[in-house]
């Protein structure tokens, strides 16, 4: 939850839209990690926002409740982060190095921007994934260039597994020569049409697919995604 307010005005708008959600997983997960971490039965709510606020603040006050020790709680062995081509992964390797932690937490590949053509920040994003990579990014080889040498980073940092974030399925075929121009295209700054976004992600898709596949990745896909809204 984003914005300025503070973190128990926050809650309490949490609060009163989970009474709302009835039906949605995000309902259920509420209410059985507060009843796992914090013992809490009751029902969350406008209403009993500030009871379920104080009774949360305590038991992490005196029980010294961390991230980590509910992880430790949950008896997890191994948490897979959503990471970007462009991320240093800087916090992962200082994990793997903290014995004091001992679930593993590795990276998994996602994308997306890189597959987002039509986003208006796309160029700017193409432009930090060639500093990153130190490929020239212009043209379409060189972008699966770029991003195959990203790959070798996350996998030397554990990664084999992608999460692809879709908001519905795409199949229109073109050929190499098609995807190159409207690759090349869209670096000019022009937008691209609809049918040229398809054909783009199409040829996105499989390519990062014959990727995975070479390297024994894991492909998800992860459907009915809407971000920016």
């Amino acid at each position: 939850m984003t914005g300025d307010a503070s973190d128990r005005e926050k809650f309490q708008k949490w609060a009163e839209t989970l009474e709302m959600a009835i039906g949605n997983p995000l309902y259920h997960w509420s209410h059985l990690e507060l009843k796992k971490y914090f013992g809490y039965e009751g029902h969350l709510c406008g209403e009993t926002a500030q009871e379920v606020w104080d009774l949360c603040n305590e038991k992490i006050r005196t029980e010294h409740l961390t991230a980590r020790k509910m992880v430790k709680m949950s008896n997890v062995n191994l948490i897979c982060t959503t990471d970007d081509p462009v991320d240093s992964l800087e916090w992962h390797r200082n994990l793997a190095e903290d014995k004091s932690f001992a679930t593993r937490v590795l990276p998994a590949w996602r994308p997306d921007k890189a597959m987002y053509i039509e986003k208006p920040n796309y160029t700017a994003y193409i432009d930090k994934l060639a500093e990153v990579s130190g490929v020239q990014i212009d043209s379409f080889e060189a972008l699966k260039k770029a991003l195959s040498l990203r790959m070798d980073f996350f996998q030397s940092m554990g990664c084999v597994v992608s999460d692809h974030g879709l908001e519905y399925v795409m199949h229109e075929m073109a050929d190499e020569e098609e995807i190159e121009r409207i690759f090349k295209k869209r670096l000019s700054g022009e937008a691209v049409s609809r049918i040229e976004e398809l054909r783009f992600k199409t040829a996105f898709m499989l390519a990062m697919g014959e990727e995975y596949a070479r390297r024994g990745w894991i492909m998800q896909l992860h459907y009915g995604v809407k971000r920016d809204n």
